[in-house]
């Protein structure tokens, strides 16, 4: 399990490699950026704590082999969403919480974004809850934190796109929900 996930860590790292539109010097940049930093940061923890190196599990947890199947779905869905966003963004994708109107001049709306006008990070809160969940890890709640950071995130990039993309935005906004929509009843 542990395996599967490094590897699946390392595989979105070559997608978002391989699919920036700004090349590796860009995508260099972008990693050494604010936001890259952490997203590296946490990369880098997830690899440790699946390695073994460091220890994080809680021991004797009641229902561990259902906490391990919630969290491997969990973190299947979230890998799967961000790399369907990802793809989905094509060129149009830029750096988190900026805006570049030359690489990014059209809004995209299909795909995952028409269910979540932020899937990406949305997916990516799934993977680290997922895995701390299948790693049954103290740091689980780390994910709110996280969730804080991506709000400020989420927030900022909206002042962007409704300067950018007006009306169009404005409406999509109305349609889309932020992160997720949950009709239950």
């Amino acid at each position: 399990m542990r395996q599967f996930i490094i590897i699946t860590l390392l595989f979105i790292t070559c997608i978002w490699t391989y699919k920036s539109p700004y090349g590796m010097k860009g995508w260099l940049k972008n990693v050494f950026s604010y936001q890259g930093i952490i997203v590296l940061l946490f990369e880098i923890l997830l690899i440790l704590q699946a390695l073994g190196i460091v220890k994080t599990n809680v021991t004797n947890l009641p229902l561990k082999n259902v906490l391990i199947f919630i969290g491997l779905v969990i973190f299947l869905c979230g890998t799967a969403l961000a790399v369907w966003a990802k793809l989905t963004m094509g060129s149009s994708w830029g750096r988190p919480a900026q805006h570049n109107i030359k690489i990014q001049s059209t809004l995209v709306t299909r795909g995952p974004f028409a269910s979540s006008r932020n899937p990406i990070y949305l997916g990516f809160l799934f993977l680290f809850l997922g895995v701390e969940m299948v790693l049954q890890s103290y740091l689980l709640i780390l994910i709110l934190p996280l969730f804080f950071s991506v709000y400020l995130a989420v927030k900022k990039e909206e002042k962007l796109l409704e300067k950018y993309f007006g009306k169009e935005y404005l409406e999509y906004k109305k349609r889309v929900p932020r992160f997720l929509k949950l009709n239950f009843f």
